[in-house]
């Protein structure tokens, strides 16, 4: 079994962005009553497991790296 690697693409104050070597592109926002936010939640919050391909979900690093 293969992993699904997710990177993230652009990360602001209320929101990062997430996209899987599969293709599938995510967002994971702070909580509304939190506001700004260093520490979104990672696309694991969804899941174990990518619901587009179905493969394990594993962090990477920044798009660009």
């Amino acid at each position: 079994m293969t992993n699904c690697i997710y990177r993230e693409v652009k990360r602001t104050s209320y929101y990062t962005t997430w996209k899987g070597s599969c293709g599938r592109t995510i967002n994971t926002a702070s909580d509304i009553e939190v506001g700004f936010s260093f520490s979104d939640p990672p696309p694991t919050v969804y899941g174990e497991f990518c619901t587009h391909c179905g493969e394990r979900i594993e962090i990477g690093g920044k798009e660009n790296e």
